[in-house]
């Protein structure tokens, strides 16, 4: 199974530095994460990382991106994971199940209030 993880930006694309407060980054944790001994060895994850704004500052333009990202990719993967902040992640959501109508693969939509790289104890 091929999963291409399509990366916009917000929190969960964050670290954290050494004061404790999240930064934005261009080093890719969820790569580790996604290596890790928890996923499946028979699932393949690639990464596409097509915009890094905060989601309030999320536009139809941005919507048209992922959209078009899909669409280029759509035969190559069987599914998809949009990391996302969380402001705007319900717009987002409304936005491309119109657009995405009669895509006929599984695409998820997430964000989180902390950073992939960062663990809860």
């Amino acid at each position: 199974m091929k999963i291409l993880i399509i990366t916009t930006g917000g929190t969960i694309g964050q670290e954290k530095d050494e004061n404790h407060v999240s930064i934005s980054t261009d080093r890719d944790h969820s790569m580790d994460f996604f290596e890790s001994e928890l996923i499946p060895k028979d699932v393949e994850f690639s990464f596409e990382n097509i915009y890094n704004c905060d989601s309030s500052n999320v536009t139809p333009s941005h919507w048209s991106k992922i959209v078009n990202c899909l669409m280029q990719n759509h035969d190559n993967y069987d599914g998809f994971i949009i990391t996302h902040g969380t402001n705007t992640l319900d717009y987002t959501c409304a936005a491309l199940t119109f657009m995405l109508e009669k895509f006929n693969k599984p695409v998820v939509l997430t964000g989180a209030q902390l950073p992939l790289a960062v663990l809860r104890e």
